[in-house]
């Protein structure tokens, strides 16, 4: 008898082993994992954690991003410190939902997490921006707020060190100034207000030498320029860009913004 059920047993482990559990590879899942965790995105009733930006915006409502300890520890190696090092940021006391309060916007917490998350940025739509006016909802906005905001997040993944974030948006941002070349200056104000932002400042400065008409001209396909009015003019900071020694112009605005 027992002879027999290791012979059952083997043949058993055998037709597994060889492939013959199709139900368990299939792409729903295989996708399964992937799924569940971004279905927690969000969930305040799940939620162990809040991040309360401290930066204000008129624009951003946001007061209150939830989030996932593990998860934010597992993704990155800042908040894993943060929240489980010695030197934690944060007192629990068996709460069972603590505050952590962050240099960033809103916004810019909720990009963060919801990659984090998901490993995306699906909320941030950069087809549907529009070149200039103003948002018609909460969620919309224009390209250049757009480039604003990726630039913001691309310090906090930095911070935070999640690198294939700050990759991703890198990519972005130089594809959005390959098509849009204007929105260089915005990207290049941005990030020269940031200590991590020295990498995009040179790409930015870079495109606005390649195309500097298109970047820094006030029409753009019939829409104002970026940071301008019809008659009005580009900002100071920009319009030296102009006067023949960018180099100087642009290690200017870095030294003044750090």
């Amino acid at each position: 008898a027992k002879t027999t059920m290791i012979s059952v047993m083997t043949s058993s482990l055998s037709s597994y082993s060889s492939g013959d559990s199709s139900s368990t590879t299939t792409p729903t899942m295989a996708n399964t994992l992937l799924l569940d965790i971004k279905s927690l995105l969000n969930d305040e009733d799940i939620a162990d954690i809040s991040l309360i930006p401290e930066t204000t915006n008129e624009n951003d409502a946001i007061t209150a991003v939830p989030a996932i300890k593990a998860i934010l520890a597992a993704r990155s190696p800042v908040f894993r410190r943060m929240l489980y090092g010695e030197f934690r940021e944060t007192q629990s006391n068996n709460q069972e939902n603590v505050e952590v309060k962050l240099d960033y916007s809103g916004r810019v917490l909720q990009l963060l997490v919801e990659f984090m998350f998901t490993d995306q940025l699906t909320s941030l739509n950069i087809d549907s921006g529009t070149t200039g006016g103003t948002s018609t909802d909460s969620n919309s906005c224009t390209l250049e707020e757009k480039a604003r905001l990726l630039t913001n997040l691309s310090g906090a993944a930095h911070y935070f060190d999640i690198p294939k974030l700050e990759n991703d948006i890198k990519v972005k941002l130089n594809a959005l100034m390959l098509e849009h070349p204007s929105l260089a200056c915005a990207i290049l104000d941005e990030s020269s207000k940031m200590i991590s932002g020295e990498e995009l400042v040179l790409i930015a400065m870079e495109r606005v030498r390649a195309r500097p008409k298109a970047a820094l001209l006030h029409w753009n396909l019939g829409v104002p320029a970026l940071g301008g009015t019809n008659n009005g003019p580009v900002s100071p900071t920009f319009a030296t860009i102009t006067a023949g020694n960018s180099g100087v112009a642009a290690g200017s605005a870095w030294g003044e913004k750090g």
